[in-house]
């Protein structure tokens, strides 16, 4: 255990990634005001690491470890509150939008338009109708945003040119950011998507199963708190989902971290798959 500026900091190692956690000001073990993952085991960071950074503010801290040591900033403890009532807020929007989808297949021509669609039905809730300030306090922002980086890229992503390893991250369709999070980040940090989203949805529009399975790939790579799989089809005369394959998926809800919805219109027939809450 190490401190700077009178926060304790605690390192946590495991098999796959790292966590270098500031606590708040109570200093009790478990009680964090920061959570930095680092998933890069050759990036790992040690006591005498921070040590180093003594001299500086946990603000420094935190930017070393972004910068130098690819780390990223984790929802806390005191983002747990928020986050389950918006886990709540989330489902009931989605439903929403699926059952609208059955109602109005033809209101979107495009995905896109269906983002949109959906990012308006969140939006319109107040627990996200609101902006919050960075860590600065003068720089706003809101919870609710489209084409959010990727936590951590994935092997089949492009390799760049002048990378010996695979270092592009794709985008999410739509994630939401906690308030605890936002106030805790730079407008630098925003900008480089360095936030881990505890929420985050993915779309699909007359797709089959690849990219249903491509975006549970997705969302698993990135360790996702709360994930959503959207599949929407309509009169489409291509090989696509069926009733039994997007029942069958409801495997992905292990440990209650993804769930999946459904909406399929084939002239008069009509078949839903609503998320299920376990509240």
């Amino acid at each position: 255990m190490e401190e700077i500026e009178g926060r304790k900091v605690y390192i946590v190692t495991g098999n796959k990634s790292q966590t270098v956690n500031v606590c708040d000001s109570s200093n009790v073990e478990g009680q964090y005001d920061w959570k930095i993952r680092i998933e890069d085991n050759e990036k790992f960071v040690d006591y005498s690491m921070v040590n180093t950074q003594k001299q500086g503010t946990v603000e420094n801290l935190i930017k070393y470890l972004i910068s130098k040591h690819d780390g990223k900033l984790e929802p806390t403890n005191h983002d747990h509150e928020w986050i389950e009532r918006a886990r709540k807020v989330i489902e009931t929007c989605i439903n929403e939008f699926v059952q609208e989808f059955i109602e109005h297949p033809y209101l979107h021509r495009v995905e896109h338009s269906l983002h949109m669609r959906l990012y308006s039905i969140l939006r319109s809730q107040p627990l996200f109708d609101k902006h919050y300030p960075m860590a600065n306090g003068e720089i706003f922002t809101q919870p609710i945003h489209k084409e959010w980086p990727e936590t951590y890229p994935r092997e089949n992503n492009t390799k760049r040119k002048d990378d010996n390893k695979n270092t592009r991250r794709g985008n999410f369709d739509l994630v939401i950011l906690s308030p605890v999070q936002i106030k805790k980040c730079t407008p630098a940090l925003f900008d480089e998507g360095r936030l881990i989203p505890p929420f985050i949805i993915e779309m699909g529009l007359n797709y089959g199963e690849d990219h249903l399975d491509q975006d549970k790939e997705k969302l698993e790579n990135s360790k996702v708190m709360y994930g959503f799989l959207i599949h929407l089809e309509r009169n489409t005369s291509n090989t696509v989902l069926n009733e039994e394959y997007i029942e069958s998926k409801e495997k992905y809800t292990k440990n209650n971290t993804i769930k999946v919805a459904y909406a399929k219109i084939d002239g008069n027939e009509k078949y839903t798959k609503m998320i299920k809450s376990t509240y």
